[in-house]
């Protein structure tokens, strides 16, 4: 009997003799073309969002109507949030909370898996790659939004970077939020993220950043806004103190006070006026003077655990270790039993964001004392001495002192 074979069959035959190397190596044919980067087809976080949301229409009224719409939408948010700065694997376990949010059962884990492709697909360097530049999401022309190659843009110090993540964010109130309770409360959400910043913990202020604008903003803002703050950050450059950058300087007690002023400066600022801080800061540097530096140590730690991140604590009690032993040991010249006045050694004034900090130092009953007057420019009127709250009348007099001092 004669056999005939058709080319359809050897069509068959060859594919099926192609795949036996692939099988012998211990892959199949589905392996490899699952591993191959290339077949993957990309996309940019936001359209993986559009594909999840659609793949979640269902699940998203199950939970509306069992009364946990607000803890499924939430969790959403984190996992939208994590999808937009590129964290996939954190995305997938917020996207599985959220189902079990909204079933409060066992997981489909068929539907979860289809997210999980979906993720598997974004890319977030093809926001840059595909955006025209002078487009937003939607190819509408963007107004006042400065582009820059990060390589070769100039460096910012940290406030310079939280001025202008602000400016960056200053449409928000404008066209997304219109009633005052919800801007209050997202303004107060930003100036902590911008406190990070200020604290140069810049991935927690990241994804502070990032949680925070996509619980405010629809989808398709998000991905060009975190990208242009992830920007800014990056190009930040570190903060030093003059000791810091000349190792071998000798300072004295009050320089070392000054450097570590600086250090602390954010989290005095954003807490201003707080009486347990302001306590804390004069009882360290009252210790300094003294030459007490390991009790100064101490009490920065308990006074700084409540007001800022552990890591931030631990870092900047190093720094202020360092710059403490370089104060130079020396003695101060006797002095007479009885109470000195000397007239002010030191007036100072600057404006920051809105306020004016005027400062007077002097030397009263052998003791230096900083007195301080804030202004703000909503009316508002503090007064310090050494950091701690203060009666307006010494202020008066002290900046009378100093007026009639002679020069």
């Amino acid at each position: 009997m004669k056999i005939i074979v058709k080319p359809f069959f050897l069509a068959v035959l060859g594919i099926i003799i192609s795949a036996v190397p692939s099988v012998l190596n211990g892959q199949n044919p589905s392996q490899l073309s699952s591993n191959s980067s290339s077949r993957i087809a990309w996309l940019t976080p936001i359209e993986v969002i559009r594909n999840i949301d659609l793949i979640l229409a269902t699940t998203r009224l199950e939970a509306l109507e069992a009364g946990r719409g607000d803890g499924f939408s939430a969790k959403i948010n984190v996992a939208k949030s994590f999808v937009h700065a590129g964290e996939n694997e954190d995305a997938k376990i917020a996207y599985g909370e959220a189902l079990a949010i909204a079933w409060k059962r066992q997981i489909d884990h068929e539907l979860l898996s289809k997210i999980e492709n979906e993720l598997d697909r974004s890319k977030k360097a093809l926001v840059q790659d595909t955006k025209p530049i002078g487009l937003d999401e939607n190819y509408h022309p963007t107004k006042g939004v400065s582009t820059f190659n990060q390589s070769t843009a100039a460096l910012l110090d940290k406030y310079e970077a939280g001025k202008k993540i602000d400016e960056a964010l200053s449409f928000i109130y404008l066209s997304m939020l219109r009633q005052q309770d919800q801007k209050l409360t997202l303004q107060g959400k930003l100036n902590h993220c911008r406190l990070l910043v200020e604290l140069e913990e810049y991935e927690k202020a990241k994804k502070e950043y990032h949680s925070t604008i996509i619980a405010y903003l629809e989808p398709r803002w998000t991905s060009q806004l975190l990208e242009e703050i992830d920007g800014i950050i990056n190009r930040i450059e570190p903060s030093y103190t003059h000791s810091e950058v000349h190792p071998n300087e000798v300072l004295t007690a009050e320089r070392a006070i000054d450097e570590i002023h600086d250090i602390i400066k954010p989290i005095t600022e954003y807490y201003e006026g707080n009486a347990v801080l302001s306590k804390g800061v004069g009882s360290m540097q009252s210790l300094i003077r003294k030459g007490e530096h390991e009790q100064a140590l101490a009490e920065m730690r308990v006074t700084f655990t409540d007001f800022a991140p552990e890591t931030w604590v631990d870092k900047n009690i190093l720094r202020t270790k360092v710059i403490l032993e370089k104060v130079e040991n020396f003695n101060a010249p006797a002095m007479d039993n009885k109470t000195t006045r000397v007239a002010p050694s030191l007036y100072s004034k600057s404006e920051v964001e809105g306020r004016i900090t005027e400062t007077i130092r002097i030397v009263e009953d052998n003791e230096l004392m900083t007195f301080k007057r804030v202004t703000h420019n909503w009316g508002g009127v503090y007064n310090f001495i050494n950091d701690e709250s203060a009666k307006d009348t010494e202020w008066i007099r002290v900046w009378k002192l100093y007026q009639e001092q002679e020069f």
